[in-house]
């Protein structure tokens, strides 16, 4: 492994002063807007024991707007932001944002109103709303980020139910009865400000206004707000603390964070592509020193005793003589190196990766100095994300207690993986008496359920629960005690890695390996079965009144022979035979139908053929190649399944199966050779479904059913046509080709008649000039004469073989 060489700096700029105009900035812009903040259950599980409590009521409305700004931590069920009850009512006022089915509740005024809003939302994100309900009118609006939507409430006016006066006001918990009937799943885990809610309805352009972090003109006073929370509300184990409103209204939604292990460059950036991320690139100087001020609690972890601790997304272009992203290949708007490195120049090798100086325990003008360093070095990665993305966990059963969806956080000083609703993934370091094999061990637990848990042993001290693992199980319901799960963060037409890296589906089973671990060739069954599938019976019909249909395509490579003597015929020909079978699944479908081969043990109810000469004779065939595929025409994979491990199942009834064989087959044909050598000759090779009958399965052409693609023109005929017709045999579906042989006379006449003619004139001059020496008196020609007569005898002979006898 290199080594790091410390360079002194003389770098002048000084961080400090760039830190404090960064600051200077912010307090600027937001002196005027510090917010109060509520943090409703800033870790651990769901409860019932978080809200606030309003100490008074509200009056009587047919009119109301809701305004509030929100980040999800955890989200629950639902995620309850307003609760107002009455003796007789528990949901006179619920207004929720549902995370899992990606919505906006509000109910309302004894059950009159109850809507639910499809829209985006997010986790770990700001989030800014305003409801406004007109029961009067019967209209409502909703805007969320300046994005609005109306719509009218169902009924008449006179059914016009107000929001009755004198209930209890609870903030961040349901109330089914009142001011009780919590449930901790219908709870509030996250930071909420700016809640205002008014008696009358804002205007679209104010509810824009606020939702776009702008002031509300004209202003309106709210009847309930955030403007003293303590004197307002009875505050319940809720955190009270305060935020910049610009921090509430950015819209970028991205983030780093830093894993505190050393890794070489290349480990550093395959760990951010598996977690969904890349190597960060600080793109201005305000990035550049909060990288710095983020990697400080980690320095111990990652300087190995030098000022350098991070990787960044950066790689050095030796013929151009730039810097770039190493992801994008585009050169950098904003750098940081320092005189100590020529400022970045010259780049002299190819394998030049960039450190960041994260280190305080150096001259002050290094601070977050971007460092020329050989990639084989190990620091810590730091990974960017546009957005907190999704780490889904595959394996688990069905009814599994755990969460099937995490994302990464730093909530407790130290890297874990939140799931979306109940649990957590935290790193446990390794016993005080550890052995050289003891790297400590990850933890599964369920908050609400502490003795549901799973546990993965590291392997190594950058051993992180991505990919697939091993993990040893108690008292989930799944019922086995060691699983093998996989968490991956690939998306929809990708798949995952057995390290968990993402490759786009297509090159799965390509026959070329794309994973770094070569698993995307690894298990190339591109076909399940259930227990129970028999291959000896076909699928069930779909309607009972209809047959299964088996589409049949023949491609006539070639016509080896036309024996008339036998009176038959030999071609190659490649047979091509689809259906479907909804019983069946397929998994990682290439594009190309070529790569997706069916093969091993256990393979699925294939359709048997017989073909068949003319008069239903018996045709010897040879099978040279034989194949099943599977034909991808689902253009998306059936909802995703986490019980498999692999992502991409489709559906057998989507994704027909094909059957190819190659075929050399020798059928008979009835020639009619009474116009020959100026006959056409009609032939058919019969296709037969045999063991099953057309009640169930038939066969039916696909298209026009038969192709061509040999040499027409034979020695004796030529192939003029050629079709697909129904031939069934008694209650067996079939169908037959039938091709039309043009005798090409010409070859006849030039080839027997025209030199038998030659012949027989040479024989008969031969035979006068014989006839003339002999009564000349030249007897001795007489052996000349006969052996004339033999040659004529055996040219006949010779020319007759391949003839129609004449009868």
């Amino acid at each position: 492994m290199a080594t790091k060489d410390q360079n002194p700096s003389a770098f002048s700029l000084s961080v400090a002063l760039l830190v404090l105009a960064v600051g200077w900035r912010q307090c600027a812009s937001s002196a005027a807007s510090v917010l109060p903040m509520a943090v409703f259950q800033a870790a651990g599980p769901a409860t019932t024991d978080t809200l606030l409590e309003y100490r008074s009521t509200l009056s009587e409305l047919y009119a109301a707007t809701f305004c509030f700004r929100f980040r999800i931590r955890q989200s629950r069920s639902l995620n309850t932001i307003v609760s107002y009850a009455l003796s007789d009512e528990g949901d006179e006022i619920n207004l929720s944002v549902n995370y899992i089915d990606r919505s906006f509740v509000f109910l309302c005024c004894q059950d009159w109103v109850e809507l639910e809003l499809k829209l985006s939302v997010g986790l770990r994100e700001w989030m800014s709303f305003c409801f406004a309900v007109e029961l009067k009118e019967r209209r409502w609006t909703l805007v969320k980020n300046g994005e609005t939507w109306t719509g009218r409430i169902r009924g008449e006016a006179a059914d016009a139910q107000p929001i009755r006066a004198g209930g209890n006001l609870v903030i961040g918990q349901d109330q089914d009865s009142l001011g009780a009937g919590f449930n901790e799943f219908e709870s509030l885990s996250g930071w909420l400000v700016d809640l205002a809610i008014y008696d009358q309805v804002l205007t679209a352009a104010q509810m824009v206004d606020f939702t776009t972090c702008k002031e509300i003109t004209p202003s309106v006073a709210p009847v309930v707000d955030f403007s003293n929370i303590k004197r307002d509300f009875e505050v319940r184990n809720v955190d009270l603390d305060s935020i910049g409103k610009y921090k509430t209204c950015e819209s970028d939604r991205n983030f780093n964070l830093i894993f505190p292990e050393l890794r070489v460059f290349e480990d550093g950036r395959l760990l951010c592509h598996i977690v969904g991320g890349r190597l960060s690139v600080p793109r201005s100087a305000e990035e550049n020193v909060e990288l710095f001020n983020k990697s400080l609690p980690i320095q111990e972890y990652c300087g190995d005793g030098y000022a350098e601790t991070l990787w960044l997304g950066v790689t050095g272009d030796v013929p151009q003589q730039e810097w770039h992203h190493y992801a994008t290949r585009d050169p950098l708007k904003y750098s940081k190196f320092g005189p100590d490195s020529d400022f970045g120049m010259p780049i002299v090798r190819p394998d030049t990766c960039v450190a960041f100086r994260g280190s305080n325990d150096t001259a002050e003008e290094d601070f977050g100095v971007w460092v020329p360093s050989d990639c084989d070095l190990e620091m810590c990665p730091v990974c960017h994300f546009d957005q907190v993305g999704l780490i889904r966990m595959r394996g688990l059963c069905k009814e599994s207690e755990f969460d099937r969806d995490y994302f990464l956080t730093h909530d407790q000083g130290s890297l874990s993986f939140t799931g979306v609703l109940y649990s957590e993934i935290v790193k446990n370091p390794p016993s005080p008496e550890k052995s050289s094999s003891d790297f400590g061990f990850w933890t599964l637990t369920r908050f609400d359920k502490p003795q549901v848990t799973a546990v993965l042993h590291m392997t190594s001290p950058t051993h992180y629960p991505l990919g697939l693992n091993t993990w040893h199980v108690d008292n989930d319901v799944c019922g086995k005690s060691t699983v093998q799960l996989m968490m991956t963060s690939c998306k929809d037409g990708q798949f995952s890695c057995r390290d968990g890296t993402c490759i786009v589906i297509q090159q799965r089973c390509d026959l070329e390996a794309d994973c770094p671990d070569g698993t995307d060739e690894v298990d190339c069954d591109f076909h399940s079965m259930p227990k129970d599938y028999d291959s000896h019976s076909p699928p069930s019909r779909p309607d009972r009144t209809q047959p299964i249909q088996v589409k049949l395509f023949i491609t006539i490579l070639s016509m080896r022979g036309v024996d008339l003597s036998n009176f038959g015929f030999t071609c190659e020909i490649e047979v091509r035979l689809q259906w479907t079978d909804d019983r069946l699944r397929f998994h990682h479908l290439n594009f190309a139908e070529t790569l997706n081969i069916l093969d091993g043990n256990s393979m699925p109810w294939v359709p048997k053929l017989e073909f068949l000469g003319d008069g239903d004779t018996t045709s010897t065939v040879v099978e040279r190649r034989r194949a099943v595929r599977v034909r991808r025409f689902s253009k998306k994979p059936l909802p995703d399944n986490d019980e498999y491990m692999f992502e991409g199942e489709r559906s057998g009834s989507e994704n027909p199966l094909v059957l190819v064989r190659k075929l050399t087959v020798t059928t008979s044909c009835q020639f009619d050779l009474e116009a020959f050598p100026f006959d056409t000759q009609t032939c058919g090779l019969g296709v037969l479904l045999s063991g099953i009958t057309k009640e169930y399965v038939i066969i039916v052409p696909d298209g026009k059913g038969v192709n061509f693609v040999g040499q027409r023109k034979l020695l004796e005929y030529f192939l003029s046509s050629e079709k697909m017709v129904q031939r069934d045999e008694g209650n067996y579906s079939g169908q037959a080709v039938e091709i039309k042989l043009r005798n090409m006379a010409t070859f006849y006449i030039t080839s027997t008649y025209v030199p038998t003619f030659i012949i027989v004139i040479i024989a008969t001059l031969s035979s006068s000039s014989l006839s003339e020496l002999q009564r000349e008196g030249h007897g001795g020609l007489d052996g000349a004469a006969g052996g004339g007569d033999v040659l004529l005898a055996g040219e006949r002979l010779h020319s007759a073989h391949g003839l129609p006898q004449a009868g």
